[in-house]
């Protein structure tokens, strides 16, 4: 049964009663509202953090002194195994601060002025004495890398000989490391290990010095030794000024032998002919 309010019970008061809702605080509908955009958030797929890529290894690498008119280059030549696949993720480490002029893969037939190099600004970065250069390799398993080499790696000893100083370090473990370089034109290489590469366009000679089962992050160094042409060639001059002498010195021998030889033979006939007359004149006084 509906109770009747009573005069005592104000119309009001018994509405405010009827339609009250409880009133929540601010902080409290705050913290309902950060939860539920908490939920909001979490209900979406989060993406997986993408880890660095791997670099692939080389196996063999070739690092190269070139002769330029105001110093020398230094070339990279590093090769990935047949079997890895493209795309690969490569580093080359260089001495740090070197001005690098070219990095990039090589085509087939070689780098020439047209070949285009990896996208500049190159992914470099520096630990300890070297810069690491980062690429992907797409096309090619032969990847190259030039610099200005910031000193002059050629020695002279005291005999006249020189040497050239190659040294490197890689990055990770190698099953060949050559360490090569061109010298001038008509010289002699002298060191008995190196291995003659070719002749450059200019008519320098390239030797190089093989090393196996490479670790990395060690320096290999080797100093190749050679004649240079300007010894070379007064050995070469001293040892036809030699064998000048020493034809003239025969032929002066022969010449006096042969002299000698006529001189006995004319001598022994002279004294053939007077046994022969003093013979006779006996032979007649006898009979």
């Amino acid at each position: 049964m509906l109770k009747v309010p009573s005069e005592k019970t104000p119309m009001k008061l018994m509405n405010a009663k009827i339609f009250a809702r409880p009133v929540m605080s601010r902080a409290a509908s705050g913290a309902l509202l950060c939860m539920a955009l908490l939920l909001c958030l979490l209900s979406f797929p989060v993406a997986p953090a993408q880890a660095a890529p791997e670099t692939v290894p080389f196996t063999t690498l070739q690092f190269k002194l070139f002769r330029i008119p105001d110093g020398y280059t230094g070339g990279v030549w590093a090769f990935l195994a047949p079997e890895v696949e493209l795309p690969a993720t490569v580093q080359i480490a260089v001495p740090t601060g070197v001005e690098v002029f070219f990095f990039g893969e090589v085509p087939p037939g070689g780098v020439n002025s047209e070949t285009p190099t990896f996208p500049q600004p190159y992914n470099v970065v520096t630990r300890g004495d070297y810069d690491i250069y980062t690429a992907v390799a797409e096309n090619s398993h032969n990847i190259q890398l030039e610099f200005y080499l910031e000193h002059f790696p050629v020695r002279a000893a005291e005999d006249g000989n020189h040497a050239i100083r190659i040294e490197y370090t890689p990055l990770t473990d190698l099953e060949v490391l050559r360490l090569a370089a061109f010298i001038p034109a008509g010289s002699t290489i002298v060191t008995p290990e190196a291995e003659y590469l070719g002749t450059g366009p200019t008519g320098d000679i390239s030797y190089a010095v093989a090393t196996i089962d490479v670790v990395g992050g060690e320096t290999y160094s080797v100093d190749l030794e050679y004649t240079p042409p300007e010894v070379t060639a007064r050995e070469n001059a001293a040892g036809v000024s030699g064998g000048i002498l020493a034809v003239v010195g025969a032929v002066i021998f022969t010449a006096i032998v042969v002299a000698g030889l006529l001189l006995f033979m004319k001598v022994r006939k002279g004294s053939d002919s007077s046994d022969d007359d003093n013979s006779g004149d006996n032979h007649s006084a006898f009979e």
